[in-house]
């Protein structure tokens, strides 16, 4: 990743934070999020590759939702502010702002929040027989920790503790769970190494080839930042190390990964709400199975 490889693509049509992006034919699609006023969003964006329209209006603002395509023309949503929109079974735990990520043929969801306080829960939706699994709780639960999942290795970095005997702010602790054993066997792992460079919260994540990239966020100053690190899950032995920052400074975005590009979609920057659209283009590493491994074969793209 260069330092001056990202490009500014087409602008969002509205400015918005955080909202839940799909890849449904070939399109990207935008629900919800939070606006200017801090409200919830009810607009559906859509990208054709070229440019941004607003498709059709929820039936009310959402907030906190996440979202993960299972094929090239279906997705789920799952929490949030307001009810479910599909018509498979319930989470076993309430919550929103969670993360969600598909390996093979499970929807995992983990984390969020439920009113003020974070969840540890962990739990995994299999597609076909539509039933949920728990795992092990998070042994640290955060608020706005970062997420990814990348050769069977699942990532929570980084966050806020939620407590009144917590005063210092972000932290940069690392928990790893290796999810291609069962759940009752799995556990979450952390070293003192692994640990990221900058305390922050809110940033934005890329999982890619076996590397976990985190980008921006918020530092605790209480101001978005513009770093990015990045660790190799396919070393044990690895580390954090530096990346080129950011064009400038931003939290909160939602991120896309295709094929051959990383987006940032929207955002909060140093002056609010953005409606910037951010590219990176890549070269994959040829010695890599496409997005994590055997075992994930569907989508065309991931919201972290």
């Amino acid at each position: 990743m260069e330092e001056d490889s990202w490009v500014e693509d087409a602008k969002l049509p509205n400015p918005i934070a955080k909202p839940s992006v799909l890849v449904i034919n070939n399109r990207i699609i935008c629900v919800g999020g939070i606006i200017n006023s801090h409200d919830p969003s009810d607009r559906v964006e859509v990208f054709d590759g070229e440019k941004w329209t607003t498709q059709s209006l929820l039936p009310e603002g959402l907030m906190g939702i996440a979202a993960v395509n299972i094929s090239e023309n279906e997705g789920i949503i799952m929490g949030g502010m307001a009810s479910g929109k599909t018509k498979r079974i319930s989470m076993n735990s309430s919550r929103y702002d969670l993360h969600v990520t598909l390996y093979g043929q499970n929807v995992f969801a983990v984390g969020g929040r439920c009113g003020k306080q974070p969840v540890a829960a962990v739990e995994s939706f299999d597609i076909e027989l539509n039933q949920w699994t728990s795992w092990m709780n998070l042994p640290s639960p955060t608020a706005l920790s970062s997420f990814g999942c990348s050769r069977g290795m699942m990532v929570i970095a980084g966050g806020l503790k939620v407590s009144q005997a917590n005063h210092d702010g972000f932290c940069k602790k690392v928990s790893f769970l290796d999810i291609t054993k069962k759940a009752s066997i799995s556990d979450w792992t952390g070293q003192r190494r692994w640990s990221l460079l900058q305390p922050r919260g809110s940033c934005q994540t890329c999982s890619i080839d076996g590397w976990f990239i985190n980008l921006g966020g918020i530092n605790n100053e209480g101001k978005p930042a513009d770093q990015v690190e990045t660790i190799n899950l396919r070393e044990p032995a690895n580390r954090f190390q530096p990346l080129p920052n950011l064009p400038y400074p931003i939290a909160c975005a939602t991120t896309l990964l295709t094929k051959d590009a990383f987006y940032f979609l929207g955002g909060i920057s140093s002056f609010g709400p953005t409606t910037s659209c951010l590219k990176v283009y890549f070269e994959r590493d040829p010695n890599c199975i496409l997005f994590d491994d055997l075992a994930n074969k569907t989508p065309t793209g991931v919201d972290a």
